[in-house]
């Protein structure tokens, strides 16, 4: 007779809410990027990176609180090389925590120099590259916390995360699994920005009643471009909205 293996839930002590409000965070920092966020690298073909003033805003709209350790530089052949330490305050367990990153940087030469010859270094090559060097630590450390800040964002194969949410039983989404699901629907509709900004505030005030109205609405404005359940979305944030402001 083949054993019954135990769930997931039965592999971990505590209190189960807080596992799975821990859990329900991976979820959202494996939520893909805004497609506009994503660029294509000039100098390297089929290459797609998310800009540093994204990703430092990333950090700031996720964690609140966030600081970059620099661990050590060294000169490595003809590139400046940066090892950094990213800490951040983790809003599900409120402690420090960190992830290490590093990046190099190319030191730039005189034209038609030999790349490993120093006395060709430009005047202002470390001034460049250390930096540079630094802000591309900062994204490989940020990379590592999830797909919002461009994990697997050059892989062909990626796995779902979404999956993650029935680990601990079928007790449906709390707030930072439901808010996250939102906001990648919205980023995904059809809606203007301006529209998607407004549905954004609105829904951070959602209640249990109104999520899975208004979660049904997002869906259905994920295909067809004349949607009449657009109108249906902005009549149910008014009723919101002037509850709220009773």
């Amino acid at each position: 007779m083949k054993a019954q293996l135990p769930a997931i839930k039965d592999l971990y002590k505590g209190e189960l809410s807080d596992i799975q409000q821990q859990n329900e965070f991976n979820v959202l920092m494996n939520q893909p990027p805004a497609e506009s966020w994503v660029k294509q690298h000039p100098f390297i073909k089929n290459h797609n990176y998310i800009p540093i003033e994204r990703i430092e805003y990333l950090l700031t709209r996720v964690f609140i609180l966030w600081k970059v350790e620099i661990i050590s530089y060294k000169l490595i052949a003809n590139s400046m090389a940066t090892h950094i330490r990213l800490h951040y305050l983790h809003p599900v367990t409120n402690q420090w925590e960190y992830q290490d990153g590093i990046g190099a940087s190319a030191l730039q030469t005189n034209k038609d120099a030999n790349p490993t010859d120093i006395t060709q270094i430009k005047t202002s090559a470390v001034m460049m590259s250390a930096p540079a060097s630094e802000t591309f630590a900062i994204k490989d450390a940020a990379e590592k916390l999830g797909k919002l800040f461009g994990k697997d964002i050059n892989r062909k194969d990626e796995s779902d995360y979404n999956n993650l949410l029935k680990s601990f039983g079928d007790s449906g989404l709390i707030k930072i699994g439901t808010f996250g699901y939102i906001e990648n629907l919205i980023r995904t509709s059809l809606f203007d920005e301006d529209i998607k900004m407004a549905l954004e505030q609105q829904a951070k005030t959602l209640t249990e009643n109104d999520v899975n109205d208004f979660i049904r609405n997002l869906q259905d404005n994920q295909k067809e471009p004349e949607n009449p359940n657009q109108k249906h979305i902005q009549e149910k944030l008014d009723i919101i909205e002037k509850q709220q402001n009773k």
